[in-house]
């Protein structure tokens, strides 16, 4: 994985660079996703199970982690639950991009601190305002 320099605005010191993730176990999914939120002032970085995540996350800190339930090794909450138990990444903002989004599995996110939830299949509006929403909030 390539880490690019620190991202600068014009006439300031640079800033601390930003990253969002995605986890999926899809590579289609994730280049689907990669490419719906390319273009932000911030790094992509994707995983394809938790305990990758996990490894990736605690590198690079990213601002918000989108990640499915469904994936070998570590699902989707165990890897959430990890994180937010975590000193070092328990404010990470973890939003469930899932078709698990019944009113148990949502009950089972809130047990491990997911902090929201998107239905697949997703609108690309919905991910990227989402996505803004926690980049500028």
């Amino acid at each position: 994985m390539t880490v690019a320099k620190p991202l600068t605005v014009s006439g300031s010191q640079p800033q601390q660079e930003r990253f969002v993730m995605i986890v999926d176990d899809e590579p289609t999914v994730r280049l689907l996703l990669e490419t719906t939120m390319q273009g932000g002032a911030y790094r992509m970085l994707t995983a394809g199970d938790g305990e990758e995540a996990l490894a990736v996350a605690r590198r690079y800190h990213p601002t918000v982690i989108f990640m499915d339930v469904s994936m070998p090794k570590l699902d989707g909450f165990e890897t959430c639950r990890q994180l937010k138990n975590d000193p070092t990444t328990r404010d990470i903002r973890i939003v469930m991009l899932t078709a698990k989004a019944q009113a148990e599995d949502r009950a089972r996110g809130a047990q491990v601190g997911v902090d929201a939830y998107i239905t697949k299949p997703f609108s690309p509006l919905e991910l990227l305002r989402s996505l803004d929403g926690y980049l500028t909030g």
